[in-house]
């Protein structure tokens, strides 16, 4: 056929059938060629999520474990909150030499010891406004309780021990109670051992090395003037010695 005697009709008919054919030919290639799918990307994102989640969890998780133990931690330096419970306050006090407590049996003396414990010898009322737990002389069927602040009774007890040691050095051994210096014996050790003090009393070097007199050392301790107010405002009785 002489192509330069097609009709101008037919010559657009046959441009438009090539068209066709080649939109046909783009569709099936489209259709062989592999579109990566999208599903591995949405899987990372999906993954990027769990592990910021999990990361915020995690410091959510980590701040409320540290603020409970910080609060704990507070609540056992101030454990007694309550104004029928004695009060707990941290103190730092340097122990010093005072030979009067160590001192012969006379009025100076005896009178340093006695201003240690407050009137009513540290028995008190406990005006508590919630039940107690079981313990030893507890009765638990009185509405409101007494007892003897810890404290004052292991200082007693120290005090019975100088008290029957000069009593022996004087000869006077019927002026001391056996049976009450083994009781105060094991009641100062078990006290002291609860307490554990670890504050560390250095050694010096040779000749100085053989042990420590324990003063000058910082310690951490419980305001004894607190104790000493608070026993004497709730006392039983307004007697004031150290002595039994």
């Amino acid at each position: 056929m002489d192509l330069a005697r097609i009709h101008p009709c037919d010559k657009w008919e046959r441009q438009l059938l090539l068209e066709v054919h080649n939109t046909e030919h783009a569709d099936l290639d489209r259709q062989h060629v592999v579109v990566p799918s999208q599903r591995p990307k949405e899987k990372r994102w999906n993954s990027s999520v769990v592990t910021i989640a999990l990361l915020i969890l995690s410091t959510l998780l980590a701040t409320t474990v540290a603020t409970v133990l910080a609060w704990k931690l507070q609540r056992s330096h101030y454990p007694h909150t309550v104004a029928w419970l004695p009060p707990d306050v941290p103190r730092d006090y340097v122990f010093k030499f005072q030979p009067i407590f160590g001192g012969d049996l006379n009025d100076e003396s005896e009178n340093a010891w006695t201003e240690l414990i407050p009137k009513g010898k540290g028995f008190v009322h406990i005006n508590n406004d919630r039940p107690l737990d079981p313990a030893p002389g507890l009765n638990l069927t009185l509405p409101h309780q007494r007892a003897m602040v810890a404290v004052f009774h292991q200082l007693h007890c120290l005090y019975m021990t100088r008290s029957s040691y000069f009593f022996a050095r004087a000869g006077n051994f019927d002026d001391i109670h056996v049976e009450h210096l083994t009781h105060c014996w094991d009641y100062l050790r078990q006290t002291i051992m609860c307490a554990g003090d670890t504050t560390l009393e250095w050694i010096g070097a040779p000749p100085n090395d053989l042990g420590s007199s324990g003063w000058g050392y910082r310690h951490q301790c419980r305001d004894y003037g607190a104790l000493y107010t608070w026993a004497e405002k709730n006392r039983l009785t307004d007697t004031k010695k150290i002595h039994t």
